[in-house]
């Protein structure tokens, strides 16, 4: 029989190790992570460039694996070491996910346990697998022993870095200004803003944040809650002014240590960059610029943004935020633009949806026109729809209820 080659173990390698990860992950999770963690060796191990993966999302295995024949001149040593660290890696990268019994899974499904390499190979992951163990066992006996996250470990390094980036955009004083009146805004709704105060020093060029022990008392949840809130009302008052996003740019000021200690607490930066993304301003633009599209097929004397106009001004005595939105030139009715203040994202998501779903509503009434609500759902697109359905907004209850 012969020998098996050296890229003929390495692609065995990689799809074993996104196999083994898929099933704990997902797909697209696995092969992130393994392209990721090859990336990152490439530097020690420079025949890993022969080594590609393709995310082939429709395929059957949903990747492919090329590796060049270059390798297989790699000595022995330095292929065994090569694959023991991407293992070695890979396990780290995954975290929790990779249980008791992610390696001795991986062990199971290699094949040519027969060869002298492959021999060694499998030593080397069962040492590992050993190490794991004993390693995550008193992991998790530290975790529940000793670790806890106060509040205030948290809260520190979220406000200097709140600071710091509003005050890129204005000045450190006014953002000091600003995130204490947005605090003191919500001591009524967050008791936790009760405890945190930040002082101007004489220069005003400093400051400094005092928290008070009662802050640690408070159930983590609600915190957790408060300090979201906060983080999503001033990265959409700033959101605007950063190349990438806010949060992009508030990670890297935290750090990798504190982002830690806010995942851990249940703090999801994610879905707080998604309600940053769709802010009130940038749903309510898109939502009268749709209108406008969409009306003007309907209104021939180029009237679209006019009716628009007209019927904020009816529905304002309820809604006081339709306030914040201006037509560009009043007197104007060929110009379709529309003026939106930014104050209008301390709007409640709420609040915003209803008066979105009564300036539709007004418009589709006044126009008694069947298709109206289809063909804007169609001009809106699926992602805007999604999203102004978060906010309460049933379009396809006002389309039947029309029909």
């Amino acid at each position: 029989m012969a020998e098996i080659k050296n890229s003929e173990i390495m692609k065995f390698t990689v799809n074993t190790l996104i196999k083994v990860i898929s099933k704990r992950t997902t797909h697209a999770h696995a092969f992130h992570t393994v392209e990721g963690v090859i990336n990152q060796l490439r530097m020690k191990y420079d025949f890993l460039t022969n080594v590609i993966i393709q995310n082939m999302m429709y395929s059957e295995t949903g990747s492919e694996v090329t590796v060049d024949s270059t390798i297989d001149t790699v000595s022995s040593i330095d292929l065994i070491n090569c694959i023991t660290e991407l293992v070695g890696r890979s396990t780290q990268a995954i975290g929790e996910e990779a249980d008791f019994f992610f390696l001795r899974e991986l062990r199971d499904n290699f094949q040519y346990e027969n060869e002298p390499i492959v021999k060694d190979f499998l030593l080397h992951l069962n040492t590992q697998q050993f190490q794991y163990i004993v390693e995550r066992k008193e992991e998790i006996r530290r975790e529940k022993t000793f670790f806890r996250i106060e509040n205030s470990e948290v809260v520190i390094p979220a406000l200097s870095a709140l600071i710091y980036l509003l005050g890129k955009a204005k000045s450190e004083s006014e953002a000091v200004e600003i995130i204490s009146n947005c605090m003191k805004n919500y001591e009524k709704k967050f008791d936790c803003f009760t405890y945190l105060h930040i002082t101007k020093t004489e220069n005003d060029h400093q400051y400094t944040i005092h928290v008070e022990p009662e802050l640690n008392a408070l159930p983590t949840n609600q915190f957790v809650i408060a300090l979201s809130k906060l983080i999503e009302q001033i990265g959409k008052l700033i959101e605007e002014n950063f190349e990438q996003s806010f949060i992009d740019d508030f990670k890297i000021v935290v750090g990798d240590l504190n982002i830690a200690k806010m995942e851990k607490i249940g703090l999801d930066l994610a879905l707080i960059n998604r309600r940053i993304r769709y802010q009130n301003k940038k749903i309510m633009i898109k939502v009268l610029l749709t209108l406008v599209q969409t009306l003007q097929s309907r209104t021939l004397d180029g009237s679209a943004a006019e009716i628009i106009e007209e019927s904020m001004k009816d529905l304002q005595h309820t809604h006081d935020m339709l306030t914040y939105v201006k037509k560009m030139n009043p007197h104007d009715k060929t110009n379709y633009s529309f003026y939106v203040v930014s104050e209008i994202n301390f709007v409640e998501s709420y609040k915003l949806g209803a008066a979105l779903r009564d300036l539709i509503k007004s418009i589709q009434t006044n126009l008694k026109d069947k298709t109206f609500i289809k063909d804007f759902k169609k001009q809106l697109g699926n992602e805007y729809l999604s999203e102004i359905e978060t906010l309460g907004v049933n379009l396809h209850f006002l389309e039947l209820k029309y029909a």
